[in-house]
C-alpha cells in the first residue's frame, strides 16, 4: 500500500510556500521537484501530485519567464487546490486512497470495459493498494 505518512509531503509543501513567498526561485523549485520525480522519491499519490504540480507551475514561471500577476495567481490557486487534496488525504488517508483508486478504475472501465477493469482492480489488490472487499463493492 502507498506510504500513508510520506515524509516528502511536508517538503513539497515547504518548497511551494518558499516559491510563493519569493524565497526560492522557480528554477530551484522545479529542479528539486524534478529530482524527486526522477528518483521515485515519493511514497503516495498525493505527494506525487504535488511534485508534478510544483514542476508544472514552477516551469511555467521559470521557462516562460512569466512573472506576471496572473502567473503568481495561477501558482497560488494551484497550491491552494493541491492543499485541499492534502487536507482530504490527511483527514483519512485510507479512504482517500481507496476513493482515488476507485475513480481510476471507473475511468478505466469506461474506456476498456468491465472485465479489463476488474483485472486492473485485482492488480491493485495484489499490490496491497486496496482490499478485495473494496473491489467487490466497486463492481456490485
Amino acid at each position: 500500500m502507498s506510504d500513508i505518512a510520506d515524509p516528502l509531503l511536508p517538503r513539497v509543501r515547504w518548497h511551494f510556500e518558499r516559491l510563493l513567498g519569493g524565497r526560492e526561485s522557480a528554477r530551484d523549485a522545479v529542479k528539486w521537484a524534478q529530482e524527486q520525480l526522477d528518483h521515485d522519491s515519493w511514497g503516495n499519490e498525493v505527494t506525487f501530485q504535488g511534485l508534478m504540480l510544483l514542476t508544472d507551475v514552477g516551469a511555467a514561471e521559470w521557462v516562460y519567464a512569466d512573472e506576471s500577476a496572473d502567473a503568481r495567481d495561477r501558482l497560488f490557486r494551484s497550491y491552494w487546490d493541491w492543499m485541499e487534496v492534502v487536507r482530504w488525504y490527511e483527514d483519512d488517508p485510507i479512504a482517500w486512497n481507496a476513493n482515488y483508486h476507485r475513480r481510476q478504475i471507473a475511468s478505466f472501465e469506461g474506456e476498456f470495459g468491465t472485465e479489463r477493469a476488474k483485472k486492473a482492480a485485482l492488480s491493485l489488490v495484489e499490490a496491497g493498494e486496496v482490499t478485495v472487499d473494496e473491489v467487490d463493492r466497486w463492481f456490485s
